[in-house]
């Protein structure tokens, strides 16, 4: 019944991360154009657009990315070709497997089966991750590779081969995402001093760390030779106000009378970035983050304004915590500590609520509501029959995924789209069309990135795109932090500037822009692409000025 139950869970998840892959979330976004078109120039030259030879910081639009998910969407690419299908696939599959990994984890540490399809169970519904695993988001991956990682440790503290594999998958998932390369270290210490008996047992078994050590010495190389240009960027030590917030409050104290040195004892770069580092740390824990608004933004497929757990977890995730505190067994208490460290990354960069970032708070959520939830049972075994009990929970855990699931479906595609670059798929086939047509195509810099939308829905050869980008890398020798920041720049007949009418009306150029981009200005509207939605805003429109017969 257990394995039944198990298989019946596993096909759950899949068809949540499957169903109307290619159309929901509603985009697909840049980040994951770029994923895509990056492993389709790996595949058919072996190197990125860049013309980098099997990059293992992918430059993406200057800021570098983790290449994992780059290099799993390659078979995918293969088979399915280059599609938004495609792109997520990879994604939803192991957000599936995710499911599978944590019950044999839950049910390796804390020896309870039933705990186990709980906790795999509460993951397989759960709308963070449901959300996360249907893009091409790379943080995704996480859920995965750290509990494998995890559960293969717990059984290579019995078999020194699965050992050898932990520390394998482990030091793969410092490849998987940034919050990643700063939780896992941290994590694995955490397990060596939790299970330091068992561990240290046998000295064969520090070759787990040797091999650990070898992939976070790549990983710190990689995050040197690049990786560093996103982390700076994000960094709580970069505001984005240039530290003129900072400069106000000192100028304020300065003002009503306290000397300058005085008032940068209290107020310094050093304690703003610890005030809002544990502000930014404590809101991942609040009820508001986790139970009402959700993240802030919704870039990620996710949905600002709901919460990324149910709310009838609450009372189960107080449950569980007041249980480990009482019961004090080590493995529960591992699960808490862990869960302390998860959202350290996403505290220390900027932006509020940032669900990508605090991806490696999951699946240990999940792990907590399901502990409440048979502590829950163990309180009311006297009072409620199992049957009633069971009944009562499935019913919440079915009328909550509900409710989620049409506000995913039906709501969040008019809210998100814009924040996730809707429009450019729509656009495609009638540029595939006219292409030919103009000898300039100019698209405006107020999309984000849009070169890359341009290679990645026009399929063109990566062998093209490597000609032009060694001249987009101009950016960085003039001081800049991406590439749409360049006032021009070009991949064959298509030009990325901002648009100067009138002398910008001549008749072989074809303009692909915003509204404002139009304002004013009488063109012939060739394209409009509207965002969904019935107060029908436009997302695209392409205009000529072509004299029609």
């Amino acid at each position: 019944m257990k394995k039944i139950l198990l298989i019946f869970t596993f096909l759950l998840a899949l068809f949540l991360r499957t169903y109307r892959l290619a159309d929901f979330p509603a985009g697909p976004n840049m980040d994951e154009v770029s994923q895509g078109y990056t492993a389709y120039s790996i595949l058919k030259t072996g190197k990125d657009e860049w013309g980098q030879f099997l990059p293992l910081s992918p430059r993406s639009f200057g800021d570098y990315r983790a290449p994992l998910y780059t290099y799993l969407l390659i078979p995918a690419v293969a088979i399915f070709g280059l599609n938004d299908f495609a792109i997520r696939f990879p994604a939803a599959v192991i957000g599936s497997l995710a499911v599978i990994v944590l019950y044999f984890l839950v049910k390796e540490l804390l020896k309870d089966e039933k705990l186990a399809l709980a906790a795999a169970f509460f993951l397989a519904i759960n709308p963070w991750h449901i959300s996360l695993s249907r893009g091409a988001f790379e943080a995704s991956l996480h859920v995965f590779f750290f509990p494998l990682g995890f559960w293969l440790f717990l059984k290579g503290l019995k078999n020194l081969r699965w050992l050898f594999l932990s520390s394998f998958i482990l030091g793969v998932n410092l490849f998987s995402y940034y919050a990643p390369r700063f939780f896992t270290p941290l994590a694995v210490v955490l397990l060596l001093y939790f299970f330091r008996k068992e561990f240290f047992k046998k000295r064969i078994n520090l070759i787990f760390v040797v091999i650990f050590a070898l992939f976070l010495l790549l990983s710190v190389i990689t995050f040197l030779s690049g990786g560093k240009t996103r982390v700076s960027d994000t960094s709580l030590w970069k505001p984005t106000d240039n530290w003129s917030g900072l400069a106000a409050r000192q100028y304020e104290a300065v003002w009503n009378g306290l000397s300058p040195a005085e008032e940068k004892i209290f107020n310094n770069k050093i304690s703003f970035v610890a005030v809002n580092f544990y502000k930014q740390y404590l809101d991942y824990f609040s009820p508001n983050f986790l139970f009402s608004r959700g993240p802030v933004e919704a870039t990620y497929g996710m949905i600002p304004g709901r919460g990324v757990l149910y709310l009838f977890e609450l009372p189960l995730i107080i449950c569980s915590v007041y249980l480990i505190v009482k019961r004090k067994r080590k493995e529960e208490i591992l699960i808490l500590f862990l869960l302390f460290l998860s959202p350290m990354a996403a505290a220390l960069a900027k932006g509020e609520r940032a669900a990508n970032r605090a991806i490696p708070m999951l699946p240990l959520w999940q792990i907590l509501s399901a502990l409440g939830l048979f502590g829950l049972w163990e309180f009311l075994k006297k009072r409620v029959s199992m049957t009633v009990f069971n009944f009562y929970f499935l019913a919440m855990s079915i009328v909550f995924l509900f409710f989620f699931l049409e506000d995913y479906f039906y709501h969040a595609p008019i809210s998100n789209a814009p924040n996730m670059s809707y429009g450019w798929r729509q656009v495609s086939s009638f540029l595939e069309e006219k292409v030919n047509s103009y000898q300039t195509i100019v698209v405006s810099k107020k999309f984000s990135e849009p070169q890359i939308a341009i290679a990645y829905f026009l399929k063109i050869d990566p062998a093209i795109v490597q000609q032009f980008s060694p001249s987009w890398l101009s950016y960085q020798e003039k001081g800049l932090l991406f590439v749409d920041q360049l006032p021009e720049y070009n991949l064959g007949k298509f030009v990325f500037r901002n648009f100067h009418f009138p002398e910008d009306q001549k008749s072989d150029v074809l303009f692909i822009g915003k509204e404002e981009d139009f304002a004013g200005v009488k063109g012939n509207i060739e394209k409009i692409i509207y965002y969904p939605g019935p107060e029908r805003k436009i997302a695209l429109e392409v205009v000529s000025f072509n004299e029609r017969k």
